[in-house]
């Protein structure tokens, strides 16, 4: 019984650590993603206004 309880407490941990993990990753992507579309538009602008 205390083996069924730490082997799922074992799968469950370790399937929200990876899940976190990746939601982590995806986030820190998205903030670069978003961060160079931010760069290449200010980019366009300014060549647009002179």
């Amino acid at each position: 019984m205390k083996l069924l309880i730490f082997l799922v407490g074992f799968i469950l941990g370790g399937a929200s650590g990876i899940m976190t993990m990746c939601l982590v990753q995806i986030n820190r992507d998205t903030e670069e993603q978003l961060r160079r579309e931010e760069v290449l538009n200010n980019g366009n602008q300014s060549q647009d206004c002179q």
